[in-house]
């Protein structure tokens, strides 16, 4: 889905904001 190439994006960018996103959202990142 669109959010695990959201996740992965995040991983190789490892922008700071992006981190703290799926820090707080973490549900949405994986899918949990």
């Amino acid at each position: 889905m669109t959010n695990n190439s959201f996740a992965a994006a995040i991983l190789v960018d490892q922008s700071p904001m992006a981190v703290f996103a799926a820090v707080k959202r973490p549900r949405e990142w994986w899918g949990a």
